[in-house]
C-alpha cells in the first residue's frame, strides 16, 4: 500500500501544468518565463491565452543548457 502512495506521489515525466510548473523546475521568476516564452526561446504551448509546458521538454531544455567545467591541474 506504501508503494503506491509512494508512486503517486512522484511526478510523470509527461506531465504538463502551467506557468507554477515552468518556475518550479527552471527556478526562474514569471516575467522571466513570459520573456522567454514571448521570444521563442523556451519549450512552450499556447491555447487560448492559456500557457501550457511539459515537464520533460524543461528538463531537457534546462539540460541542455549545460556547461563545461574547468578543472585547475596543479
Amino acid at each position: 500500500m506504501e508503494q503506491i502512495s509512494n508512486a503517486k506521489a512522484e511526478p510523470s515525466a509527461t506531465e504538463v501544468g502551467g506557468l507554477a510548473l515552468a518556475q518550479e523546475i527552471t527556478r526562474l521568476s514569471k516575467p522571466r518565463i513570459y520573456g522567454l516564452v514571448s521570444a521563442r526561446e523556451i519549450p512552450h504551448y499556447k491555447r487560448g491565452n492559456k500557457l501550457y509546458f511539459h515537464r520533460e521538454e524543461l528538463l531537457a531544455w534546462v539540460t541542455a543548457g549545460k556547461r563545461n567545467v574547468h578543472q585547475n591541474v596543479r
